[in-house]
């Protein structure tokens, strides 16, 4: 697969199996988010994503930025930045904060069974960096909050030969 698809299928891969994030239910694969939008399937819906307060609490992760550098005379680096979107229903804190911090820790820590973070076996390294973390209110026509939008973004570092393999 193609380097960027290896470096997002790696971060769905990490959440999709971190403990935390997973519903306790006879189901293995369900988790905590009703409805993820994986940028494959969901194709049409990219530019604006609006969940219905039904899909919620409900995740989005966008690639947003590749910025190639030049390492050495045959090697770039591609750090790569991610757009995640986290929606929860109410004007609560408590259910997005727990949340960020279960898919942060699941980014950072989930392991495939190599015992290989699915970040790192992904790409060849940990996670990066992440930042300008938001949670914002979203209101109905008649001024009600219905919902918490959490915005924050995930740089993944990788790296390219563009000569060759």
């Amino acid at each position: 697969m193609a380097l960027l698809t290896d470096a997002r299928l790696g971060l769905w891969q990490a959440i999709d199996n971190w403990p935390a994030l997973k519903l306790n239910s006879g189901d293995a694969t369900a988790t905590k988010f009703k409805k993820t939008f994986r940028m494959e399937a969901d194709a049409p819906h990219q530019k604006a994503i609006v969940p219905t307060l039904s899909e919620m609490p409900c995740l989005a992760i966008r690639a947003v930025k590749l910025d190639p550098a030049w390492i050495n005379n045959r090697q770039q680096g591609w750090p790569i930045g991610y757009l995640m979107q986290m929606w929860t229903r109410n004007w609560t804190l408590a259910e997005p904060e727990q949340l960020f911090e279960d898919v942060m820790n699941a980014l950072y820590r989930a392991k495939n069974g190599s015992n290989v973070e699915y970040i790192r076996a992904a790409t060849g390294y940990p996670v990066m960096a992440y930042g300008d973390v938001g949670m914002d209110p979203i209101q109905t026509d008649d001024g009600q909050i219905k919902a918490i939008l959490t915005s924050w973004t995930v740089g993944l570092r990788t790296t390219k030969d563009p000569f060759g393999s």
